[in-house]
Order: C-alpha cells, then sequence, then structure tokens
C-alpha cells in the first residue's frame, strides 16, 4: 500500500534519529566528550544498516558499533521514540518545486489544530528527565510536571497562525517551577483564551483544571486574552459542568497579554481585571518582599518525617503541631515530642524562639489565603504542612504587626491573585511587608505615650465606633511616623491573641462541662462530643464571626442533644434546665468576646488599607468579593438545611445571612453613592429601621455592582426582607403596643400569638392579615393612623394588592430554591418594595 511505502522509505530516517535520540537513553557521552550516537552517525560503513538493519555491522574498533546499535534498538522500542515530521510527513513535507520529487520541509508545514487532554502528573525516569531537560526550553532549570512537555510540543507542530488548545491543570498559571513555560507562551505566541474551570473530573476532584487556546504567532502590544472564570466556591464537579455548557461564568474579561508578560514571574493572576491589577501592582509597589534580607525574617517549614514517629506517648516539655492546631492568631498546644527527635538546626534556629505558624496547604476554594498564628513558645515545634517565620532579632513588636497584616485582607487579596495550593518558603518570601519608615522614627519618650493613648483610642473604639482610631492612624501616616501605626497592628494583634485565647478557654470549658455532666458514651473509637450526631453545630455554637453566623439558638442546640438522647447515662429531659442555663451562662461570656474580635479584626484591616494607601475605591475592590460569596454561601447553606422545612424557613435564614453580610459590607467601605440613590428613591429614609436600612442600601449596592451573570436572589430576599421589616413596624407593633387590642380582637393565629408576645408573622402571613376582610380591629386602628387607608393600605393599588403580586410571590418562592435570578427579578422586585414603601 501507499502508506506502507511511505513507511518503508521513511524508516532510514527514523533509525537515524532513533540512534541519535539514544544518546540519552542508554548512549551517553562519555566524560571525555566523546559522543558514541554522533560518532557512529557519521562512520560511512554504518550506512547500509541504516538502510537495512538485516545489513552487517563492522566489526568493534575504537568503538562498540554493535552495541551503539542494540541499545539504540532497545531503546527506540522501550521508550516508543516518536519522531513528529516523519510519523506526519504529509503535514510537514512538501516537493521543493511544484510537481517536483524531491521534498522538503515546508516553512508553512504544521498542524492546523492541536486539541488535547495530555497526562499530568507522570512518572518521569532519571534519563527521561535528563532529555526533559536538556530538550525543553521549560525545563532547563527545573523539570516540570508531564503536561507542560505537552504543551511546549503542541505549538512546535502547528503550522503558522494555527491554534492548540489543551486542559490541564492550572498550575501552569502561576506555580514557581512553570515560570519558564509561561515566559515562553507569553512573549512567543499569543494566548487567544483562558478557561479557569476548577475540579470537573469527578474522580480528581481537587485537581483544578484550565483550557488554555494559543495561536501559533506572535502576540502585539494591543493582543488582549480573553479569561474566563467559573466560580471558584462551587464544589460540584457537575455543577461545574453545568455552569460551563450554559456558558455562566463569574468572570469573562479581556486583559492586555503584555500586562501579564510584565508581572513578577510571568504570573497569570486570578484577578484579571484592569484594576484588580493596578491594585496587586499598588500594593507591591508600597511593600518589601518578606524574604528581603533587610527585614530579618527568616522563613522554613517545619518537621519532615510523619507525626506518628514523632508523637510522644509520655508528657513532655516539647509541643509540636499540626494544621489542625492553627488558626488566625492562635495556636493549641498541640502533641507532646521529645526535642532528641527534632532537627538539631530547626530547634537552634527556630523553635527555640518566638514565631508565627502558616499552614501550608490551602484549598483552593477557600476563601482566607492565609492562616497564621502567633506563638510565644520557646518549646514548640511543627510538621512540614506549617511554615514558621521568625525574626533574627526576636523582635516581638515586628512579629506582632507582620501577624497583623499576614491575616489582612489587603494580603489576603494579594494571595487570592498569585492562587495557588501551597503556600511554600518562596511563595511567603514574595508577599509585600510595608516597613516602618526609618528616616522619621518615632523617639521615646514620645513613642510610649502615643502607644498608650492608641490603646485609650481603642477602649473607645468598642462603644464609640472606629473613628477614633483611624484618625489617629491617619494622622500619624501623614506625618510619616509610620511605626507609630506598626506599633498600634502590633498592639491589636495581641488583642486578637488574647481574645482568642479567652474564647477557646471558655468554649473548652463548656464543653468539657457539658460531657461530664451527659456522661457520653464513646462510639467506633470515638468519645465525647466527637462521637455525636451534629457534632460541628455543638461544638460552634458560637458561630463565626468572620462568616457572620450568630450563635447557635438554645432550640437548635437542644434539639442536637436530644438526637443523640441515647448516648447519655443520663436522663437528657432530667438535666435539660440546668443545660440551657449554663448555655446561656457560656454565651454571656462569649458574645462580648465575639464582638470584639470582629471590631478589632475589621479595625486590623482598616488601618492595613491606610498604611498601603488605599482609596476607598480600592478598599471596595478588595472587599467587594467577600460580600458576593457570603451572599453565594448563604444560599448554598439554605438550599443544603434539611432543618428548614419550607420556603418561608428558607427566606427567612437566608435573610438574617443576608443582612450579616450586609452589615459587614457597610461597616467596611463607603456606600454613599448607595445611599443617596436610595434617598433619590425614597425621600425620607430617616423612618427606616436600621435593619431595613441595611437591606435597601445592600440591595441597591448590588445593582450597581454585581455581574449580570450573577444570581440576585439575595438582592430580592433583601428587598422582600425590608418590606417585611417596616410593615412589622409601621402597622403590626404599633397594632401590638398602641390599638388595646387583645389577641381575642383577631382571627388569625398568628396575629393572636404575636399579642400574646410570640414572635412578628412573616412576609407571607402579613400578607394574609392585612387582606383579611376578618381582621376589623387591625383595620379600624390603621384607619386611625393612615390617611385614606381603604386606598393607601387595604385597596387593591395599595399595600394590599402590592402584597398579592403573584409575580413577587414567585420571585419570593424561587429565591428559596437552587434557581438563579436575574438582574430584571431584582429590579421588579425593587419598585414593588419601593412602592410599599411609600404607601407606609
Amino acid at each position: 500500500s501507499a502508506y506502507r511505502s511511505a513507511a518503508d522509505y521513511l524508516a532510514p530516517f527514523k533509525r537515524i534519529l532513533d540512534v541519535y535520540t539514544s544518546r540519552w537513553f542508554g548512549n551517553p557521552p562519555t566524560r571525555n566528550g566523546f559522543d558514541p550516537t554522533l560518532e557512529f552517525l557519521q562512520r560511512d560503513d554504518v550506512q547500509g544498516w541504516l538502510e537495512n538493519p538485516a545489513q552487517p555491522l563492522p566489526p568493534d574498533d575504537y568503538m562498540n558499533v554493535r552495541q551503539v546499535a542494540a541499545t539504540a534498538l532497545a531503546a527506540a522500542a522501550d521508550k516508543r521514540f516518536f519522531h513528529w515530521e516523519l510519523e506526519f510527513p504529509e503535514v510537514f513535507f512538501a516537493p521543493s518545486t511544484p510537481g517536483g520529487q524531491d521534498v522538503a520541509l515546508r516553512e508553512d508545514g504544521g498542524f492546523d489544530a492541536v486539541v488535547g487532554n495530555p497526562p499530568w502528573g507522570a512518572e518521569i525516569s532519571e534519563d527521561e528527565g535528563r532529555f526533559c531537560q536538556e530538550t525543553f526550553l521549560s525545563s532547563r532549570d527545573t523539570l516540570i510536571d508531564s503536561y507542560g512537555l505537552f504543551w511546549e510540543c503542541a505549538p512546535l507542530y502547528c503550522k503558522p497562525n494555527a491554534q492548540s488548545c489543551y486542559i490541564t491543570p492550572d498550575t501552569m498559571l502561576r506555580k514557581d517551577e512553570l515560570r519558564a513555560l509561561r515566559q515562553l507562551f507569553l512573549n512567543r505566541y499569543s494566548i487567544l483564551q483562558i478557561v479557569e474551570t476548577g475540579p470537573v473530573f469527578e474522580d480528581v476532584p481537587d485537581t483544578w483544571c484550565l483550557i488554555l487556546v494559543l495561536a501559533n504567532n506572535v502576540p502585539t502590544e494591543a493582543h488582549s486574552i480573553q479569561h474566563r472564570q467559573i466560580n471558584r466556591f462551587v464544589v460540584s464537579a457537575k455543577e461545574r459542568l453545568t455552569l460551563f455548557e450554559s456558558q455562566r461564568w463569574e468572570r469573562d474579561l479581556h486583559t492586555l497579554q503584555m500586562v501579564w508578560q510584565q508581572r513578577p514571574d510571568a504570573a497569570i493572576g486570578y484577578m484579571v481585571s484592569q484594576q484588580e491589577q493596578a491594585l496587586i501592582s499598588k500594593i507591591e509597589s508600597m511593600g518589601t518582599s518578606l524574604g528581603n534580607h533587610t527585614l530579618r525574617f527568616v522563613i522554613s517549614r517545619g518537621e519532615e518525617g510523619s507525626k506518628k514517629s514523632l508523637q510522644s506517648k509520655s508528657p513532655q516539655l516539647w509541643k509540636i503541631i499540626v494544621p489542625e492546631h492553627v488558626e488566625r492568631y492562635s495556636v493549641e498546644d498541640g502533641y507532646h515530642v521529645e526535642n532528641r527527635r527534632l532537627s538539631p538546626q530547626k530547634v537552634q534556629n527556630f523553635y527555640s524562639h518566638q514565631k508565627i505558624w502558616v499552614i501550608r496547604i490551602q484549598k483552593l476554594r477557600w476563601v482566607q489565603r492565609l492562616i497564621c498564628g502567633y506563638d510565644d513558645r520557646i518549646t514548640s515545634a511543627g510538621m512540614k504542612t506549617l511554615q514558621i517565620i521568625v525574626h533574627q532579632n526576636n523582635d516581638r513588636l515586628k512579629l506582632l504587626s507582620l501577624i497583623a497584616a499576614l491575616n489582612s485582607r489587603l494580603i489576603n487579596f494579594w494571595c487570592t491573585n498569585y492562587l495557588v495550593d501551597d503556600m511554600n518558603q518562596s511563595y511567603l518570601q514574595r508577599i509585600p511587608v510595608r516597613l516602618a519608615d526609618h528616616s522619621t522614627l518615632v523617639t521615646e519618650p514620645r513613642r510610649t505615650q502615643l502607644a498608650e493613648k492608641a490603646r485609650k483610642l481603642y477602649q473607645r473604639c468598642l462603644s464609640e465606633g472606629h473613628a477614633c482610631l483611624l484618625d489617629f492612624s491617619r494622622h500619624h501616616l501623614d506625618l510619616g511616623e509610620s511605626d507609630v501605626v506598626h506599633d498600634l497592628l502590633a498592639f491589636l494583634a495581641e488583642q486578637m491573641i488574647e481574645l482568642n485565647k479567652r474564647k477557646q478557654a471558655e468554649v473548652k470549658r463548656f464543653l468539657a462541662w457539658l460531657e461530664g455532666r451527659l456522661a457520653i458514651l464513646p462510639k467506633n473509637g470515638e468519645t465525647g462530643i466527637d462521637s455525636l450526631t451534629g457534632k460541628t453545630t455543638l461544638q460552634n455554637y458560637l458561630g463565626d464571626y468572620q462568616k457572620g453566623e450568630p450563635a447557635c439558638a438554645w432550640a437548635d442546640f437542644f434539639y442536637r442533644l436530644h438526637q443523640n438522647r441515647r448516648r447519655f447515662r443520663v436522663s437528657l429531659e432530667e438535666v435539660k434546665g440546668e443545660i440551657e442555663r449554663e448555655f446561656a451562662r457560656s454565651l454571656a461570656v462569649l458574645l462580648p468576646i465575639k464582638a470584639q474580635l470582629a471590631t478589632t479584626d475589621t479595625l486590623i484591616d482598616k488601618i492595613v488599607y491606610q498604611l498601603y494607601g488605599l482609596t476607598d475605591a480600592e478598599i471596595e475592590i478588595i472587599e467587594r468579593p467577600q460580600y458576593e460569596q457570603a451572599l453565594a454561601d448563604a444560599k448554598q447553606q439554605v438550599l443544603v438545611d434539611k432543618n428548614l422545612a419550607d420556603d418561608e424557613a428558607r427566606l427567612a435564614a437566608l435573610g438574617e445571612k443576608t443582612l450579616a453580610a450586609g452589615q459587614r459590607l457597610q461597616e467596611r467601605i463607603n456606600l454613599a453613592v448607595d445611599e443617596a440613590a436610595l434617598a433619590a428613591a425614597l425621600p425620607g429614609v430617616e423612618w427606616l429601621t436600621a435593619e431595613a436600612r441595611t437591606f435597601l442600601v445592600g440591595a441597591e449596592y448590588d445593582l450597581r455592582t454585581r455581574p449580570e451573570q450573577l444570581d440576585f436572589s439575595a438582592t430580592v430576599v433583601g428587598y422582600a426582607k425590608a418590606v417585611e421589616q417596616m410593615l412589622g413596624k409601621r402597622l403590626f407593633e404599633r397594632f401590638r403596643d398602641e390599638s388595646g387590642a387583645t389577641a381575642a380582637d383577631c382571627a388569625n393565629e398568628h396575629l393572636q400569638r404575636y399579642l400574646n408576645g410570640g414572635k412578628p408573622p412573616t412576609l407571607a402571613v402579613m400578607s394574609d392579615i392585612v387582606r383579611s376582610a376578618k381582621e376589623q380591629a387591625l383595620r379600624a386602628f390603621v384607619q386611625r393612623i393612615f390617611a385614606n387607608a381603604p386606598v393607601t393600605i387595604f385597596g387593591d393599588d395599595g399595600v394590599a394588592g402590592l402584597l398579592a403580586d403573584k409575580t413577587i410571590i414567585e420571585l419570593r418562592n424561587r429565591a428559596a430554591h437552587d434557581t438563579v435570578l436575574t438582574r430584571a427579578d431584582a429590579l421588579t422586585a425593587r419598585a414593588w418594595a419601593l412602592a410599599i414603601l411609600a404607601r407606609l
């Protein structure tokens, strides 16, 4: 056949290339520079064998010819050498003249497209590694993942302007070891599209994937890359594929390729907008890399080996910690360990100093990129899954101000841009740290006096708001006295450390008391609360202020205990009252601590923003993603909560979480634009309750900033909750407190319970009550306090008619389910809410 004839014709050329390639696989050059493969190929007496291996080879002389040939054939068979131009001659060769018989490589030779899913994580042997490092530009310094080698090949075998596309791990975008491959791509080829899909293969749920398309031509200065991302917080691979198929991107932006060419290490940022990259550049310009020797911080990682091999069964002075022991600002005791088992060098240089522990491995979907705990012990070590930071002079203030910066949202934003899963030494060394200006250092005793003044202002902040302390820090930054601000950050970090210790001590005390009082039976090797169903609710009864979680209600806490009632050696009913009293006592201790933690954390973030010179607009760039994610998390949590039995319960829970997210946002950024928009749409907004105002301003902010493709469910809920708040305040609360009516005067059982001291009715129940002609007492009272109430309140075009709007009822129901509401839906809810509020 024609194919066999072509294969026979090309066989000698393949043998030549096989012999040459064997120099990496059994026929290496000698130490004195003799290269047996090149020498073999230059000999006249082996040309017959190259044409036909049946031809005899010459006897050995100054070289072992037969061994070179045999090794080359064996290596070619074992490694399956693949010479692209010879395997696809029709793609790469053409007659040198039209109609001629001789052939030559085509200048425009190559494939029209290369598409694939190359292997990643493949094991590469030592000889294969040498071949790759000498053959591939991207592996000259460090042998890269196998998929990177395929990527370097792809455009080489494309014709000019042709495209190649692979799906691979996303590590090539930002990992250190793939820097050379990025530089090669950014400088030599035009990247057309980057699609960050996240995990889309269910059998490898922790592999974050990337689809990259590039064209085989040199990019112009004006060339931009289309960069698409699926929300990184989506857990389900199936859901990600659905989002991919429906083209529902969290982001779909264009970025000039030259932006990434100019970035440090040619890293392609996760934050791809022009404004975000300008902010990243500003943060880096304001700071000095943490690894800079002038800062005198030293970074290493913990002990090699396994925890099991190091952990001691007997009590020891020394402790060793693992990531589970590290939280923001705090570190738990850890496991006992014998000092002699630890690395002597690390004991001397790191473990016997006050230190900061940093968790190394972080899942890419986690919001908090750096989790840093402060450890002032001089007898504590850590495992290799932790990084450790010490100061060469053991400067406590510098370590404390550093941990405040590392745990701040500003540095978290920087880390999100360089999104990786391993916070290793080289990564931490690049973090831009804002230094004190040594040219304007404040001397004693004034520095001590200012530190004391800052402490007093902090105490005022806890009751009066942030302004006084922020004015203090801004004033001293304006004077160039940044060391005063670093002292303040160190003090605030100390507060975070101490508050966390107090919180942990009280939680530990209460849970230990509870375990002892219930006498919990062990199960499946687990003991105490760890062995119970719903243990997360019980252990986290305080709620995480960083996530806006309220404290667990007693009813929910007791429900979890009741689920496990057969696991206790005592009757739960008999000790219920005692547990409830102790639960309330513990929360009475913890809730003020929780509030102070939230206030102090926010102060640190705001002072760090000042330290780096951020504007209100730049602060919003950092804060907005946190808010958006809080809303997305809120809906996801509500949807999976089996304790929420119906739509009204889900809407109530979603409203509570939306309110918490809005309160945190409005505490952190300037929303004057949205306040003004609300005031223009609803004159006299001063009569709104604080919560209703938060809902409405948050919803206005959503409409101004949220991308079209995202879900507006929380916005719709915000407008509905504002109506529910004000309807309750303006009608129902006044009816209860001012009318003189009793439950006997009401027909609706929910209204009866409300008048008897029960919970306020929900919006759906309010709608039924307001539209019911049976509620004569309510109607009579409302007509006394509202002019023209039969029309404005009870008429078809009034509040009652608006509450019965089927479109809004459907939108509220959809918000409580796994559906996406649009901007148009939110605008419909806005018009409806403003119409009702105007009538109230």
